[in-house]
């Protein structure tokens, strides 16, 4: 499992954000996607590029919430979750 501060670092490498310095090893120079709804949907919009990674996210955010085959889980999602769920579908996380 990973903590808040590496899921920041992770998602940020993942899609292409970079600091002013370049890559930054400091959780706090990568945007909030653990903690800012915003920030997260801003990582899947840049990462969920294709249907089939849609389809894997959505099955990520389910098993997460313990549901399946529901739209509630997608609305009611936090942050964290959708963060976790984008690093599990992309494959940086177990």
């Amino acid at each position: 499992m990973m903590t808040p501060p590496q899921i920041r670092i992770a998602l940020g490498k993942a899609t292409g954000f970079k600091t002013p310095n370049g890559w930054e090893t400091t959780p706090g120079a990568y945007p909030d996607v653990v903690t800012c709804l915003n920030a997260v949907a801003k990582a899947e919009s840049t990462l969920l590029t294709t249907d089939e990674l849609q389809t894997a996210y959505a099955q990520q955010l389910g098993e997460l919430q313990g549901r399946s085959h529901r739209v509630h889980f997608l609305i009611t999602a936090t942050a964290a979750q959708r963060a976790e769920a984008l690093l599990k579908t992309i494959g940086q996380m177990t």
